[in-house]
C-alpha cells in the first residue's frame, strides 16, 4: 500500500513541479532528456521513475532531490481545490511571454521558502 501511494504522490508531484513552471509534457520531457511519452507515463503513473529518473527531472525543473521529495499537505493536498487552483494558475501563465511566467514561478519557488 505505501508503495501505491509513493508512486501516487511522485506521479502527482512530477505534473505539479512541472505546471508550476508552466511547461508543458513536451518541455520537461526535451529539458531532462527524457521522451514525451515517458514523462506522460511518470504522471498517469504508469511508470516508476528510477532515480536516476528524478536526478534528470530535479536538474530540468532546478530543484534540489529533497525539495523534490517534499510530500507534505501543504505540498501535495489530496483536494481538488488545490489542484484546481494550479491549473487556473497554469492557464494563466500560458497568455503570458516566457519571461513573465519565469517571473511568475521565480514568485512560487520565494514564497515556498518564506513558508518553511
Amino acid at each position: 500500500m505505501e508503495d501505491k501511494i509513493l508512486n501516487s504522490n511522485t506521479a502527482r508531484r512530477i505534473r505539479v513541479l512541472r505546471q508550476l513552471k508552466g511547461w508543458s509534457q513536451e518541455t520537461l520531457a526535451h529539458s531532462s532528456g527524457l521522451s514525451v511519452v515517458y514523462i506522460g507515463q511518470l504522471e498517469r503513473q504508469e511508470k516508476v521513475p528510477t532515480v536516476e529518473t528524478i536526478g534528470k527531472l530535479c536538474n530540468a525543473l532546478e530543484i534540489s532531490l529533497p525539495r523534490f521529495f517534499t510530500f507534505d499537505d501543504e505540498v501535495l493536498p489530496d483536494n481538488d481545490k488545490y489542484l484546481n487552483a494550479i491549473d487556473s494558475v497554469v492557464s494563466v501563465m500560458k497568455t503570458m511571454p516566457a519571461d513573465g511566467a519565469a517571473r511568475v514561478a521565480r514568485i512560487v519557488d520565494e514564497i515556498d521558502k518564506l513558508s518553511k
